[in-house]
This record gives structure tokens, C-alpha cells and sequence, in this order.
């Protein structure tokens, strides 16, 4: 289920009404609550934030790109899993870390604005490069972990 022709209108003019920047060799960004974000990942930072719903199980690995996300989300999936899997059939082992936690705005919102993440094994590990003050309110108001 694509964006509404409303919906998809409402994130033009937002795009369009937001400071720009360009560059070289980064995508164009724009200036959204205070932070740059590339202008093509702006729908998907949308809609996570109008529509994801959290629960209180759910772990959150935040971090900036380029600030050892890799690392962290490889070791946040090892110990959440650490039960699940012995040494020798760690998923972790034969795949990226990018591969077993999806992230939010380049994953989970890229195709699908109303993603439904209901039927994810808990606790559901996710993550994102936001900064904390643009998460959705229901992943601060919950008792979610962010890392």
C-alpha cells in the first residue's frame, strides 16, 4: 500500500517549504527538525514517525551513520539473540548486521508507508539513524530500550 496522492502532496510541499542544501558527492539534503536528511529518505522519516506503533519489548538501536551502527547493531543482535542460537548457527556469522536489523527509514518505510510490524518475533529489534528528539513520540512514551 503506496502514499495517498494526498499524502505524497502533503511531503512535496513540506520538502519544497524546508531549507536545501547541496553537496558534492552526498544526496541533496533538507533541513528537518534540525537535522539534515537526505531529501530522498524524507517520505520514509514521515511516515515511521505518523506511523509506527511501538510496544514496550521493542529495542531501538539509534546512532548516527558512520559512528559504528554496524558494531552496535551486531552486538545488540547477538545478545537479544544470545538464547535463540548457539556459537555455531549465530545468523550473525553469515550475515550483515543491516541484514538482520531492519532500519526504519532506508527498510521498513521505503515501499509501504503504514508498514505493519505486528507479526515481528519480540522483542522486534530495529533500527534507525534519527536523532532522539525525531522518533516517534510512542517509542519515548513506551517503555521501549534505545540504544
Amino acid at each position: 500500500m503506496g502514499m495517498g496522492e494526498g499524502e505524497q502532496q502533503g511531503i512535496d510541499e513540506l520538502i519544497a517549504s524546508l531549507p536545501q542544501e547541496k553537496v558534492p558527492s552526498l544526496p541533496p539534503c533538507c533541513l528537518f527538525q534540525n537535522f539534515w536528511c537526505p531529501i530522498f529518505v524524507l517520505p520514509n522519516v514521515v511516515a515511521f514517525q505518523r506511523h509506527f506503533k511501538a510496544k514496550d519489548k521493542d529495542i531501538v538501536v539509534a546512532s548516527d551513520p558512520k559512528l559504528g551502527s554496524t558494531w552496535l547493531m551486531a552486538i545488540a543482535f547477538s545478545i537479544v539473540n544470545r538464547s535463540r542460537f548457539d556459537v555455531s548457527n549465530m545468523p550473525s556469522l553469515t550475515s550483515s548486521p543491516h541484514e538482520l536489523i531492519p532500519c526504519f527509514e532506508f527498510d521498513l518505510f521505503v515501499h509501504n508507508p503504514r508498514f505493519d510490524l505486528d507479526d515481528m518475533e519480540e522483542p522486534r529489534l530495529l533500527s534507525t539513524h534519527l536523532p532522539y528528539s525525531s522518533l516517534p513520540k510512542c517509542v519515548k512514551q513506551l517503555d521501549c530500550r534505545i540504544i
